[in-house]
């Protein structure tokens, strides 16, 4: 089970604190994408790169970067019965009992990306989900 969820509720930008993944870095201004594993990022290498956040530091591999989330805002969202992975797209479940990864683009199917995953979770699970960020319809596979 997922922990709490997370959220926030100032309409202010949510700033968190993540590690720069192995081999990578970042600089202070660019956007960043997620890189691997939870809570581990790299700057964005391509205009079709998920954006996560704009970078507020320069680092190298290891280190502890500051990133500016886009979104307006982190709520609780219900996870359906495809789970979820943090750091994901988030669509509608095939079920309709919740949202779960999506993948965007190159298909034929319509699906509305909801946000973004700042959490993982299974079935049931309430997690954190970036709103408006990465959001849209858009074509899937």
């Amino acid at each position: 089970m997922a922990a709490r969820s997370e959220n926030t509720k100032n309409g202010r930008a949510k700033i968190v604190n993540v590690t720069v993944a192995a081999l990578k870095t970042t600089t202070a201004g660019f956007p960043v994408k997620r890189s691997g594993a939870d809570k581990y990022v790299e700057a964005m290498a391509a205009v079709g790169d998920d954006v996560y956040g704009i970078a507020l530091d320069t680092c190298v591999a290891a280190d502890i970067c500051r990133v500016a989330l886009f979104g307006r805002g982190i709520v609780p969202c219900l996870v359906g019965t495809s789970g979820a992975t943090e750091g994901a797209t988030a669509v509608m479940d095939v079920a309709v009992d919740g949202l779960t990864d999506g993948t965007v683009g190159g298909g034929t199917t319509k699906q509305t990306k909801c946000g973004t995953f700042m959490q993982t979770g299974v079935a049931g699970d309430l997690v954190g989900l970036n709103i408006a960020s990465n959001t849209g319809p858009d074509v899937t596979t």
